[in-house]
């Protein structure tokens, strides 16, 4: 596994991003106690290995692996707002990163769909925030399905209707 991640390691250095080699990541153990799960066997390997600023490839920018508590490190970017965090970590969605150009969807591992080689996914942000409110008032649940955007259903008694359609939850 390690020679694999060496090999993106370096196909992203030519690219133009600075990978530099690390031995350990003394930060890995809470990253992992704050999502309550353990990082995929690749992803761990990255971050354990290798020390990055965030860099973007197209549709992806992953978050930074510097230690530095920013907005935009993977100690604290995927934590710091709360509504986001207490909707995907409970459903087993790891952030990882955002898409490009400063978008604020968050970009995660579905750790639901195989923890070892787990999917990645894209939430609109809007629609986590809007499902985390209105699930209180009556039973809305994800679906999601799909490798890269999934399509978010909202179930609610015998009505479904795509997350990106008009509907009003507040009625």
């Amino acid at each position: 596994m390690d020679a694999k991640i060496d090999t993106i390691a370096k196909h992203l250095e030519r690219a133009g991003f600075a990978f530099e080699p690390a031995k350990g990541c003394p930060w890995l153990e809470s990253i992992e106690a704050s999502f309550g799960k353990r990082l995929p066997e690749p992803y761990r390997s990255l971050i354990e290995r290798y020390r990055f600023a965030e860099f973007g490839v197209p549709g992806f920018e992953s978050f930074s692996n510097l230690g530095e508590q920013s907005g935009y490190d993977i100690t604290d970017a995927p934590f710091k707002d709360p509504a986001l965090r207490e909707w995907l970590i409970p459903r087993g969605y790891l952030q990882i990163g955002r898409p490009q150009f400063a978008n604020y969807d968050p970009v995660c591992f579905d750790m639901r769909s195989n923890p070892k080689a787990p999917q990645i996914v894209r939430f609109n942000h809007e629609d986590c925030r809007v499902i985390r409110v209105a699930c209180y008032g009556c039973g809305i649940t994800i679906r999601s399905s799909g490798p890269l955007r999934r399509a978010g259903v909202l179930s609610c008694a015998t009505r479904q209707r795509p997350l990106n359609s008009s509907v009003n939850l507040l009625k």
